[in-house]
């Protein structure tokens, strides 16, 4: 059977939702309809996600501002501009009530982290960037998964 490729944001969000119950069971319909309306202006599914959240774009943007900020600096997918009283913004994760709004995220896998003389695992998205978690973890020498293949730094070879 071959894979469907979806390039209609709306149609990517559906997907989600009926690959992944979490991500369907957050939102309530009025959250569904309003993540759809916002994926229909140019958001994409983890921007939709927040928006079906209450998440509410800073006075004066729209979802093209955002993605051309985005890939002028770089700015990670998870994150959105946030207002942080008159002009300015910051772009982070939205909170609401003091809780940060669940961003879409694949499947998890386990992650070893080694450092000097040890190491933990955690579980994360199989699609995270492993360059964040180590920028976020000094001290981090090398990222494997549970099969000892190196993902971080990418082509070391242990």
């Amino acid at each position: 059977m071959m894979a469907t490729f979806h390039s209609d944001p709306v149609e990517l969000l559906k997907a989600m939702w009926r690959g992944n119950a979490a991500m369907s069971n957050l939102l309530p319909l009025h959250g569904k309809l309003a993540a759809i309306e916002a994926a229909k202006a140019g958001a994409t599914p983890t921007e939709a996600m927040y928006f079906g959240q209450g998440y509410r774009l800073p006075t004066g943007w729209g979802w093209d501002r955002v993605a051309q900020v985005r890939a002028a600096h770089h700015i990670a997918s998870h994150l959105v501009p946030v207002a942080l009283g008159g002009p300015a913004i910051a772009w982070g994760v939205p909170m609401i009530e003091g809780k940060f709004l669940q961003r879409p995220r694949g499947p998890m896998a386990p992650r070893v982290f080694h450092r000097a003389n040890t190491f933990y695992v955690i579980e994360l998205p199989a699609d995270d960037d492993l360059n964040a978690h180590a920028d976020a973890n000094p001290g981090t020498v090398r990222i494997e998964d549970m099969f000892g293949n190196v993902l971080w730094p990418e082509g070391t070879e242990q």
